[in-house]
Parts: structure tokens; sequence; C-alpha cells
């Protein structure tokens, strides 16, 4: 089975929306606890993403600094870069030291996230991406 863009933009904003409301929130509690003035707090997360579907090619440094530019120093604001590509190691070292919070998710992450986070999907939200369950017989050895 092939996946276009759209169905690829569908898994990922949906990941965003709510398979990542978990680890986000906590990244969000964890950095609204730290001492900042009061016009830097967001009153809750604001998740901002970029999909990029390139499979065969990594994502470049400027392609993750553009994401970075959209996003402010405010607590809570969290940029979210999803490819099903990869990332350039220059990319994985600007998003890993930025003073903005940005998480890079290559194909491999975004799929097993996807495993991990399946039976909270919706019925509707599982056909955009189905995975099916293979089961082996084992033995008691």
């Amino acid at each position: 089975m092939t996946y276009n863009n759209q169905d690829y933009f569908f898994c990922s904003t949906k990941l965003a929306q709510s398979v990542f409301s978990i680890d986000l929130l906590a990244t969000f509690k964890e950095r609204s606890s730290e001492k900042r003035s009061s016009e830097q707090e967001a009153s809750e997360p604001r998740i901002k993403v970029q999909v990029k579907h390139k499979p065969d090619s990594a994502v470049p440094v400027n392609d993750i600094r553009s994401l970075m530019g959209l996003l402010s120093n405010k607590i809570g604001e969290i940029g979210l870069f999803v490819t099903s590509g990869r990332f350039t190691p220059e990319a994985e070292k600007v998003a890993r030291d930025s003073s903005v919070h940005v998480r890079l998710i290559n194909f491999d992450s975004f799929i097993q996230l996807w495993q991990q986070f399946y039976d909270a999907l919706t019925d509707e939200e599982k056909d955009w991406l189905p995975l099916y369950k293979i089961y082996f017989l084992g033995s008691n050895e």
C-alpha cells in the first residue's frame, strides 16, 4: 500500500493532536514550573507542526530553522517536525541545542509511536494507517 502526502499529513496531525498530548503536556508542565516572568508563559500548550513527506531524502537544517522561526520563547510553545525520511545530523543538532522546544520525528519514530498509541485511536483514525496483529504459535518450553 502506498501513502500519499495527504495520508501522511492526517496521520502526523493526529499524532500531534492526541498521541503526543501526554508527552507535550508533561513538557509544558515541567517548563511551566521553572521560574519565568508571567509575560513569557502561555496559558496552555501550543503545538506547531510541520510535515515533510520525503522518504528518500534527509530534512536539511534550514527546514528546522524555518519551524523554529515560528516559535516564541514562551513556555508551552512546541514545534513538531515530522518526516517520512530522516534528518541531517546538523538539523538534529540545531533542534537539540535550540532555545525553543522542537521535537523531531523521523519515519521509524513515527511508526513506533503509531503502534504505541494505536489502541487509543478511533476506528476512523486507524483507517488512515491500519495495523494488523500477527500471531505466532509458540511452545511452553
